[in-house]
């Protein structure tokens, strides 16, 4: 299978989001047990299908958090899901 690289961008250590390339982004339901996530923060899904964050050693990344998330204020956190393309 051919790889190639379309587009390649640096981004800062604050920045997430890549705005040259459309993001796909999901509202996807916080595990009750979480209290924050930073923007940045790998996250993955646990046995409820509820978004919880990547210890590094199980499971696989799911998604990446796009920006700070309280989870005394919200239920919802708001992933970009990687390796995504758009038709």
């Amino acid at each position: 299978m051919a790889s190639f690289v379309i587009h390649r961008s640096k981004l800062n250590e604050k920045q997430v989001l890549d705005r040259s390339h459309p993001p796909v982004i999901r509202a996807m339901a916080a595990a009750a047990s979480v209290k924050t996530f930073t923007g940045g923060e790998l996250v993955t899904r646990n046995a409820d299908h509820e978004v919880v964050a990547w210890d590094g050693t199980s499971g696989e990344v799911f998604g990446v958090v796009v920006e700070a998330f309280d989870g005394s204020r919200e239920r919802l956190a708001r992933e970009l899901e990687p390796g995504t393309v758009l038709k």
